[in-house]
Parts: C-alpha cells; sequence; structure tokens
C-alpha cells in the first residue's frame, strides 16, 4: 500500500530561505518513512513561472495529496487558502499553531489544530486511519 501523501503548507513569502524550507526538512527526515511528503518549496516555488502558474499548480499539488500539514508559525494569506483548497476538496486539513495565533477561520477549515508538528502529524494520521475504516454507508432504504 502507498504511504499517504501530505503537504506541507506554510509561509513562504516574506520568510528567510531557512524560514521556509527548515522544518519542511525536518518533517520529511522524521517522518519519511511513513508518509510522502510535497514539499512547495521544492519545485513550485520560483522556477521561472508566472504567479498564477504557482498557485495554479499549488492547487493541483494540494488536491492530489491526501492531507494537508499547515505550519502556522505565523499568519500566511497564501498558506489560509491553501488550507481552503483542501477543506473544499475533501483532504484532511491539520494545522500547527505553536504561537498560539487561534486564528478562527483557520481553526474553522481545519479538521485539527494542535500545537506541535509531531502533534500534527498524529492527528493526521488518526484521520487518515479512520476514513479507511468506513468501508461504505448504508441508506435508509437498506442499499450500500
Amino acid at each position: 500500500m502507498a504511504k499517504p501523501r501530505v503537504y506541507l503548507a506554510g509561509p513562504i513569502s516574506g520568510c528567510n530561505d531557512d524560514q521556509r524550507t527548515q522544518w519542511r526538512k525536518e518533517i520529511r527526515r522524521g517522518f519519511g518513512e511513513e508518509f510522502d511528503f510535497v514539499d512547495p518549496t521544492d519545485n513550485l516555488v520560483g522556477h521561472d513561472r508566472s504567479d498564477y502558474e504557482v498557485v495554479a499548480a499549488d492547487i493541483v499539488a494540494i488536491r492530489e495529496c491526501d492531507a494537508v500539514l499547515a505550519n502556522m508559525w505565523r499568519e500566511s494569506i497564501g498558506t489560509a487558502f491553501g488550507i481552503l483548497h483542501a477543506h473544499s476538496a475533501g483532504r484532511v486539513v491539520v494545522v500547527s499553531d505553536p504561537n498560539f495565533i487561534n486564528n478562527r477561520m483557520i481553526s474553522f477549515y481545519a479538521d485539527a489544530v494542535e500545537r506541535t508538528l509531531p502533534s500534527a502529524l498524529n492527528a493526521i494520521r488518526k484521520h487518515l486511519l479512520a476514513q479507511n475504516r468506513i468501508l461504505g454507508i448504508e441508506k435508509r432504504d437498506g442499499t450500500t
């Protein structure tokens, strides 16, 4: 069985290289045996693309994943829109809010809000497991 794909959302614009990439590298190193990660800093950002092309590729990447881990160590409009797109596509969305931003809109669209990245990945794990346990839905007329 393929590993679940998790999109690593978080602030990019207005961040230095370490702020954009360091936490993503640590997550990939620590949890790469269990999850396949899609990191937008790898190939979605830059590469002589227009802003429109970057956003369009980002939306496709989010929709192709099973879940989104959003590291909201600071507020980010791009991350907020990514959360909305993931939620709209029916993806599991878990937010890490280590600095207690407590944004109502983010909390509304997230399946869970955690304080640390490892606890956020644990929440993703639980949500994905719960989804896999649903084998069918029985309708009122008895059909599945």
